[in-house]
């Protein structure tokens, strides 16, 4: 059989290399597959690569702080000219200029997810592939991670705050008081408690881990999943449930079972997700296991604090007695009493589990 015309030599014009739309119309012509183009910019490659794993306004956080309205300028217009016969009939292609509510490379960086969007919609952007060669123009984290990185951001603006103040005072001919003073010592102990955690990632980790000041904003709690005596068995359940519930699949960090082990009941499972915008999609998700045999009694709900977790119970107990026509009281130490029987209590939880078996039926 003869060979057709060579898609990669149809892929050239005068020595360079085909736009997009060139592109489209070679392989409308020869029904070949065709490469994507590989154009190399750094802040493009950024926004593509996290586009899909969290939210919009945290990519523009980073790429605003980040990178120069020069650098963002530049990012569009590699955009609009590389794709530039599909967008001439679009507004994206106008020109910024800044104005009393943004300045203009905001407004233009606004035009390259806007100009993004609509390349996806028309099944355009894969004829494309943004690469970055210079890593040091590249951000160190991703928009929703916390790190080194972003303490030292902190740190940095906490010391232009306390130079700020300090210049202030010496330009002030007579002392005002000890407030000023305090001031800048509560800002300057605040400097260096970053400082420490900076320079000491075990003792970050601590902190970040302590009682006080646990971070859930990734955690989910899964209700309902059978115990097994083996852990790969009941997280490989939570793995397929879990991208049931978020229609996709979701990387977890950690998963554990709270509770000493009992063959009468199945423990809660905690779940660590690697990203915030994975725990969005489940727990939006989470009513689609009702439609499934093996997860209909599966609940998944977000990872709450205990004060949070008592007080929902408090309410939910004092409701349902209030309903049943029962006299309910509550004190000032927050103790439910429910036809002069103490049972709940706002700080310590269950006074006594026998007398409310009746009200958790």
């Amino acid at each position: 059989m003869g060979k057709g015309p060579s898609t990669n030599s149809s892929l050239k014009k005068d020595g360079n290399t085909a736009t997009a739309a060139e592109q489209d119309e070679v392989v409308v012509a020869t029904g070949a597959t065709v490469d994507p183009v590989l154009v190399v910019n750094e802040l493009l490659s950024y926004v593509c690569y996290y586009r899909n794993s969290c939210s919009q306004a945290a990519i523009a956080g980073i790429v605003c702080s980040y990178y120069t309205p020069v650098e963002i300028t530049a990012a569009k217009k590699c955009l609009i000219g590389q794709f530039h016969d599909s967008l001439s009939d679009t507004s994206f292609v106008t020109e910024r200029r800044s104005s009393t509510s943004r300045p203009a490379h905001e407004a233009e960086l606004d035009d390259i997810f806007g100009v993004i969007d609509y390349l996806d919609q028309m099944d355009l952007l894969n004829t494309v592939l943004f690469a970055a060669t210079n890593f040091a123009r590249l951000p160190r984290y991703g928009p929703e991670e916390i790190n080194v990185c972003s303490i030292a951001d902190r740190q940095a603006v906490l010391n232009a705050t306390v130079t700020q103040l300090a210049t202030k005072v010496e330009a002030v001919s007579q002392p005002t008081g000890k407030d000023i003073i305090s001031k800048i010592d509560e800002l300057q102990a605040k400097v260096d408690s970053f400082s420490t955690l900076l320079h000491d990632p075990a003792r970050t980790l601590t902190h970040t881990n302590s009682s006080s000041d646990v971070d859930r904003s990734h955690n989910v709690v899964i209700l309902g999943i059978k115990e097994n005596r083996d852990p790969d068995c009941w997280r490989d359940v939570v793995s397929r449930g879990l991208e049931m519930a978020a229609r996709r699949p979701v990387h977890i960090a950690d998963a554990v079972r709270l509770g000493r082990f009992s063959n009468h009941k199945h423990r809660p499972i905690l779940v660590k997700l690697s990203s915030v915008w994975d725990r969005r999609l489940i727990l939006s998700g989470t009513h689609k296991l009702r439609d499934s045999n093996e997860f209909k009694q599966v609940f998944i709900k977000a990872d709450e604090s205990p004060d949070v977790r008592r007080r929902k119970t408090f309410e939910r107990l004092k409701k349902r007695a209030e309903n049943q026509g029962q006299t309910v009281t509550v004190t000032e130490d927050g103790i439910l009493t429910i036809d002069d029987v103490a049972v709940y209590c706002m700080k310590q939880g269950y006074v006594g589990r026998r007398t409310v078996a009746h009200l958790d039926g």
